[in-house]
């Protein structure tokens, strides 16, 4: 009894690792994902500012 008791108590603990792994690698994912999204925003915003910028040095060389 006890030798099925060890390994039902190491499944579990097995179990909950694969767990905490999963949620870890979840977690890991949707940081990238949320970093990849700021980083083409940044890109994105960086590009109309220039294109402002462009506007206004056209705006200027007008006068």
């Amino acid at each position: 009894m006890v030798d099925l008791d060890e390994s039902v108590a190491e499944t579990i603990k097995l179990e909950k690792e694969m767990k905490e792994k999963k949620k870890e690698e979840k977690k890991r994912k949707k940081m990238e994902k949320l970093k990849k999204m700021e980083e083409e925003n940044a890109s994105f915003i960086d590009k109309d500012v220039s294109a402002m910028m462009g506007f206004g040095g056209f705006g200027g060389s007008k006068h």
